[in-house]
C-alpha cells in the first residue's frame, strides 16, 4: 500500500497541518520518521513564537501543546539547519520535476540550449547552474532520487511560490504556508494534479513511489 499523508484540520490547528506538510516535504524518506516529527515541532515552535511576538494581543492566554512551548532554542536552531538545506534540495527537485511534467499540458519546457527534451542528466546540469551547486554530477543522487516520494509536492511548491511572484506578491515564505489553509489546500490539489500525471504517463518517476496526500476539511 502506498504510504499517505492525511492532513486533518479537525483535529489539529492549520499551522499543525502546515507543519506536516513542510516537514514531509523535507524529510520524505520513510526511514527518517524521527527525524521530521522533530523538524515538525521545532516549525510549530518558530511559527508560533513568530506569531504571537509580532501579535498587539499579548494579553490573552492561548493554549500551546507543551511539546511546542518548550522547545529548546538549541533543537530548534539544529533542526532549521537541516531543514533549510533540505528545502532547498526539494525545490531544485521540484524545478526538474515540472520540466516531466509540462509536456503533460502541453507546455514546452524550458530546456538548456540544445536539448529537445527533458532528461535526468540536462535538468542536473540547469539546476546545478540555477542554484548554485557546485558539482552537477551530484544532483541526481543526493537531490532528485531523495525527492522523489515527493516530486509531485515539491513540483506543487515550486509552482505555489512562483505563480504569488508573477502576480506581484511578496515571495510566499514557510510561515505563509502554515498559517493559510486555503494555501494549503491549493498546494495539495496541484500535487494530486501532477500524481495523476505520474500515474498515467511514462515519466522517470515511480508512482509507487509517491505519498499520497489527503486532506480532512474542517467542515
Amino acid at each position: 500500500m502506498a504510504r499517505q499523508l492525511v492532513l486533518d484540520f479537525v483535529q489539529r490547528e492549520v499551522y499543525e497541518c502546515g507543519a506536516d506538510l513542510v516537514s514531509l516535504l523535507a524529510f520524505p524518506s520513510a526511514s527518517e520518521a524521527e527525524r521530521r516529527q522533530s523538524v515538525h515541532a521545532s516549525l510549530c515552535h518558530e511559527f508560533l513564537r513568530q506569531f504571537h511576538s509580532n501579535s498587539s494581543n499579548t494579553e490573552t492566554p492561548i493554549l500551546v501543546k507543551p511539546k511546542y512551548a518548550f522547545r529548546s532554542a538549541k533543537e530548534v536552531k539544529k533542526d532549521w539547519k537541516t531543514f533549510e538545506r533540505r528545502l532547498r534540495d526539494r525545490l531544485a527537485a521540484g524545478h526538474m520535476a515540472i520540466a516531466f511534467l509540462q509536456p503533460a499540458y502541453g507546455i514546452k519546457p524550458n530546456l538548456p540550449e540544445g536539448m529537445t527534451k527533458p532528461t535526468i542528466d540536462g535538468m542536473a546540469e540547469q539546476i546545478a547552474e540555477q542554484f548554485g551547486l557546485a558539482e552537477p554530477g551530484n544532483v541526481e543522487s543526493r537531490i532528485w532520487r531523495p525527492s522523489l516520494p515527493v516530486a509531485h509536492l515539491a513540483a506543487a511548491f515550486g509552482v505555489a511560490i512562483n505563480s504569488g511572484q508573477l502576480a506581484g506578491h511578496p515571495k510566499t515564505s514557510i510561515g505563509d504556508i502554515m498559517s493559510d489553509a486555503s494555501l494549503i489546500e491549493e498546494i495539495v490539489r496541484e500535487a494530486a494534479l501532477y500524481e495523476n500525471i505520474i500515474e498515467n504517463n511514462k515519466l522517470p518517476i515511480d508512482p509507487a513511489q509517491l505519498v499520497h496526500i489527503a486532506i480532512r476539511p474542517a467542515s
